[in-house]
């Protein structure tokens, strides 16, 4: 039985939105990685062919693979530190430390929030450069399909 009547209910909800923003979280560094790999062999495919419009696609190709990458960086990760909790709350009150957890899972959300928004803003770039690499490709498709640069 829950210490205060809706302390089971929002555990619960806690629970639910953390499980979330870490599926968020690997959504977002499995799509930079699939971006950075693209964005790799256009860079290879058109390194060794730098002309006037293969140079325009390796430096789309870079910037693409370049925000991939930064998307895919670590960042700190809220986490409770359970030693301190087991220390600081153990001798107090039910209902108190209830509290407590609530207020730090809840200031936890936010910050993972915060740290997916970036992580979301730079792969948005990384699809941005890529879907622009793409269109200066056809330049290069064509050299390997027999045609001249």
């Amino acid at each position: 039985m829950a210490i205060e009547p809706s302390a089971d209910i929002i555990g619960e909800e806690i629970r639910r939105e953390l499980g979330f923003q870490l599926q968020h979280f690997e959504a977002i560094d499995s799509k930079a990685g699939l971006i950075l790999g693209f964005s790799g062999v256009l860079v290879a495919l058109s390194g060794s062919h730098l002309g006037k419009g293969v140079a325009a696609l390796w430096a789309l190709a870079a910037c693409a693979a370049l925000c991939a990458l930064m998307a895919t960086l670590p960042r700190s990760f809220a986490s409770m530190n359970v030693r301190v909790l087991r220390e600081k709350y153990l001798q107090s009150h039910a209902r108190f430390t209830s509290r407590v957890l609530i207020d730090t899972h809840i200031q936890m959300i936010q910050e993972i929030s915060a740290t997916i928004q970036v992580k979301a803003r730079w792969l948005k770039g990384a699809f941005s450069f890529l879907a622009l690499a793409t269109v200066a490709s056809s330049p290069l498709l064509q050299w390997f399909a027999g045609g001249s640069l």
